[in-house]
């Protein structure tokens, strides 16, 4: 199923919703199979958060499983486009008052630090030694005010300036 994914790179949203729903059986009957016992755990509690795997080489179950919730994750993340789009142009507005953009930093947090996480390449471990993972790389254009909206929050986020602002 990695190379499924990996032949149709980069992914872009349409493509992994439908695998999603494609997989969704898959996804379920692979933690039933998986040695891994957080899997289980996890599926009887959805809130309980589920560590990295240490296995030193993981099984095709748990590999499939790992994929599935970071894409799936992914998704659930992703607002549409003119969600973020009308965030940016909030921020364009007022970009030249730095308070203004700091109270905006304040105002959106949530959906600034939702998007910290997602990044254009999910890495998934396959083995720890040696230590090998594979890539699968989502169509990052497909999504362009999504990515200039987490540059903007990161840059602000992340800025000596904020953090003098929310301590002051």
């Amino acid at each position: 199923m990695i190379q499924e994914l990996q032949n149709n790179q980069p992914l872009k949203l349409g493509y992994i919703n439908h695998w999603l729903k494609e997989n969704s059986a898959n996804f379920n009957m692979s933690i039933e199979k998986t040695e891994c016992h957080k899997w289980k755990k996890w599926q009887r509690n959805k809130s309980t958060f589920v560590l990295p795997c240490l296995c030193p080489t993981r099984n095709n179950e748990c590999v499939f499983i790992d994929i599935y919730r970071e894409l799936e994750k992914y998704v659930q993340y992703i607002k549409t486009e003119a969600f973020y789009k009308n965030l940016l142009e909030e921020y364009y507005r007022i970009q030249h008052n730095q308070n203004a953009v700091f109270e905006w930093v304040q105002d959106i947090k949530q959906y600034g630090n939702e998007l910290l996480s997602i990044h254009p390449t999910i890495r998934i471990k396959i083995t720890s030694r040696p230590y090998y993972q594979e890539n699968i790389e989502l169509k990052e254009n497909e999504l362009p005010y999504l990515w200039e909206f987490k540059e903007i929050y990161q840059g602000h986020y992340y800025s000596d300036e904020y953090e003098n602002y929310i301590n002051y």
